[in-house]
């Protein structure tokens, strides 16, 4: 008998100011099962982090207006839970130990498949849920 692993239906955000690159990626997730919100901009993507959780967020660092780093800032300022993956068409190493210093658990270069992405997102999570079970168990001794 064969047993197969059921995976977890997420609460993703995707955030990026390319149209047909966010719709993509939306399209996919939402085809995968889980529950995608997007956004073009920072500034909305904090808002809808204010009004519910998400399990994972999909950023891109270069947005007009607020930038992926200034998301990351304040989802660390706020000690938010959810998980982060960066994005970039234009990475630097720079830009990618600040990401990571500000939270992000994965950091990759645009253009990515959406095979790959999912892989992540799913370790990501994955990683992030191990995370808060540690934390509960400490609470707990």
């Amino acid at each position: 008998m064969t047993q197969t692993i059921s995976k977890p239906i997420l609460d993703l955000l995707c955030v990026d100011d390319d149209n047909a690159f966010r719709d993509d990626m939306a399209s996919f997730f939402t085809r995968q099962g889980h529950r995608v919100e997007q956004c073009a901009d920072g500034r909305q993507a904090l808002e809808l982090v204010e009004q519910r959780a998400f399990d994972i967020i999909v950023l891109d660092l270069a947005m007009p207006g607020c930038t992926g780093i200034e998301v990351l800032q304040e989802l660390q300022t706020r000690n938010s839970e959810c998980e982060v993956v960066v994005l970039s068409g234009e990475a630097t190493i720079e830009a990618a130990v600040e990401a990571m210093k500000l939270g992000a658990r994965e950091f990759l270069t645009k253009p990515i498949s959406l095979k790959e992405l999912d892989r992540l997102v799913r370790k990501a999570y994955e990683t992030g849920q191990l995370r808060k079970e540690n934390r509960q168990l400490k609470a707990a001794l």
